[in-house]
């Protein structure tokens, strides 16, 4: 059996079969218990995809082209869900973080963006066709001096939380 000191001297790492297993359980708890079905899912998605386009590894630009896929099916919020989901299940399994990709959280950005741009086009488009004719009211508001005249006349039992 080794001693402690032997590894110390090597500059080596023993980790005893019970801390490994605590550790792998701890790991095992990272994925929300409720959701870990749609998790599993979404990172296994991406190992096929992985293999029918015969990517070996992780970098930004299998994660870019994978979620660039996604998104020519799933809507903006969806994009959101799978990233996050496979950012936590590399994590997990590979212990490979996919955070610092910013290219990847860009390009979900731009695509809300350019979804968003067309639908509130069509909304504008809408709205202006459905306002032909329509005269805008001119909110009435006080002047200066009623307001003035308000905060010195008006009573303190009935107007003070208003006053103040």
């Amino acid at each position: 059996m080794a001693r402690i000191s032997d590894f110390k001297e090597e500059n080596q790492v023993f980790v005893p079969e019970l801390v490994i297993q605590e550790a792998s359980e701890a790991i095992n708890k990272m994925v929300p218990a409720k959701s870990k079905q749609l998790y599993e899912k979404e990172y296994s998605n991406f190992c096929e995809w992985r293999k029918r386009k015969d990517a070996k590894g992780i970098d930004e630009r299998i994660i870019l082209a994978y979620i660039s896929e996604r998104s020519k099916n799933a809507k903006y919020l969806s994009l959101w869900a799978y990233y996050s989901q496979l950012k936590k299940m590399l994590s997990v399994k590979e212990n490979i973080d996919i955070s610092r990709f910013v290219r990847i959280i860009l390009f979900i950005i731009s695509f809300e963006l350019i979804n968003n741009c067309c639908r509130f086009h069509q909304v504008y488009a809408f709205l202006k066709q459905h306002s032909v004719g329509h005269r805008p009211k001119k909110s009435k508001v006080f002047s200066f001096k009623e307001m003035e005249k308000f905060l010195d006349t008006a009573s303190d039992d009935e107007y003070l939380l208003q006053n103040l």
